[in-house]
């Protein structure tokens, strides 16, 4: 009979152990991840069509008219 009451306090009690289990487990895993992503290089800065056009004019690759006729075409 205590065997009985020993064993029905323990199944029931077995889903608390489990619950703190897992939640440690994700808890490592997120702690993880966490410090994987502190170690990426931040995204390089996305660069627009006409802030390209500018960077080509200003460095030469372009005169004066391809540069105007371009950021006409872009701007529309």
């Amino acid at each position: 009979m205590m065997h009985d009451d020993w064993m029905s306090w323990s199944s029931s009690g077995m889903w608390i152990v489990d619950l703190l289990l897992i939640t440690f487990i994700g808890g490592l895993v997120g702690f993880w991840f966490a410090r994987l992503r502190q170690g990426e290089p931040p995204a390089p800065p996305q660069r627009t069509p006409l802030a390209i056009l500018d960077e080509r004019f200003a460095k030469g690759e372009i005169d004066q008219s391809e540069y105007d006729a371009r950021r006409k075409v872009l701007s529309h």
